[in-house]
């Protein structure tokens, strides 16, 4: 579940051909893979910043295709996945893409941005020429744990994001046009992800799932390297008071607790390969912080289709005090 992940950014670099674009990355990833990353993430659309077009026909490629296949045998040999957004032609049709190549060179999947941007003053038209892809998408399964692709105006979308988290996902990577802001830790803390940014622009970021930035570029780096584990669990600080001080009472620095008090949770993340948080859960018996939600989720419906609540369990802590 531990993985080192890696983001790019564009910066100030400004190609004038798609090729010019591609070399630009192929120099930076040079320099990422000298980390050894699991997985890179590149900005959305990379190969298209700055090239003059009159529409998304001018700078689109087929998958397979250029792009795709210099970066698949990046990957396959420095053993890294590469998130590889392109403006796609597939049949017949355009799409802002989102191209993931495994650790051997092949094509995992793809991913086609849900929500591309008007651009046409009827409201009629998307990016040039692009189609929207699928909300419904954008879940892979990696050798390290299960990951989702959002890009870009996908953001102002926290539907498809909670989606997302519904099926699993504990990173999702962002390739953007734009840094972000705000609105990326928003979605980090809503749904409890990771969330990793790529931008055209001048920041990649990464994200942990209380909404706090724990790695981010510098003004002239254009890319940023973090390491997290997949394997984490987040939880209400109130609803487990004394859970952190017992864990880490136990295990001291075999496990990472972060405690965020204003937020009421706490993240925890096993350090050590023998131990994960099934174990911990089962050992503590903590309740993570979307079975919390959950659970009063489905107490609301239960009070609003029969107008009575069950009755409240007791906790030996003192249980929840509001």
């Amino acid at each position: 579940m531990k993985a080192r992940i890696a983001a790019v950014c564009q910066g100030k670099s400004l190609g004038r051909s798609v090729e010019s674009n591609l070399n630009f990355i192929a120099r930076v990833l040079e320099q990422v893979f000298e980390h050894t990353p699991d997985i890179v993430c590149l900005p959305e659309a990379f190969t298209a910043k700055g090239v003059p077009t009159k529409s998304v026909a001018d700078v689109a490629e087929t998958v397979p295709g250029k792009t795709t296949d210099t970066l698949a045998k990046l990957a396959s040999k420095h053993g890294c996945y590469i998130i590889c957004p392109i403006y796609s032609i597939r049949d017949g049709v355009f799409r802002n893409s989102a191209v993931i190549i495994d650790r051997g060179g092949a094509i995992l999947g793809v991913y086609d941005k849900a929500r591309p941007v008007l651009s046409s003053s009827n409201n009629s038209v998307f990016e040039e020429g692009v189609i929207p892809g699928d909300p419904a998408e954008g879940r892979f399964d990696l050798d390290f744990g299960s990951v989702g692709v959002r890009i870009c105006m996908d953001v102002e979308f926290p539907s498809d994001w909670k989606r997302l988290a519904d099926n699993g996902v504990k990173a999702v990577f962002w390739p953007s046009a734009y840094d972000g802001g705000v609105s990326l830790q928003a979605q980090a803390i809503m749904h409890g992800f990771y969330v990793i940014s790529a931008a055209r622009t001048s920041r990649a970021r990464v994200i942990n799932p209380c909404g706090r930035t724990v790695a981010e570029t510098v003004p002239g780096q254009s890319y940023v390297i973090s390491d997290i584990n997949l394997d984490f669990a987040l939880a209400r600080l109130e609803a487990n008071r004394s859970i952190p001080d017992q864990i880490l009472a136990k295990y001291g620095d075999r496990v990472a607790v972060h405690a965020y008090p204003d937020d009421d949770l706490f993240l925890i993340e096993p350090g050590d390969n023998q131990l994960s948080t099934d174990q911990l859960r089962a050992e503590f018996g903590f309740e993570p912080a979307r079975q919390f939600v959950s659970r009063h989720a489905e107490a609301y419906e239960r009070f609003h289709r029969t107008t009575e609540t069950a009755p409240n369990a007791s906790r030996s802590d003192g249980g929840y005090n509001h």
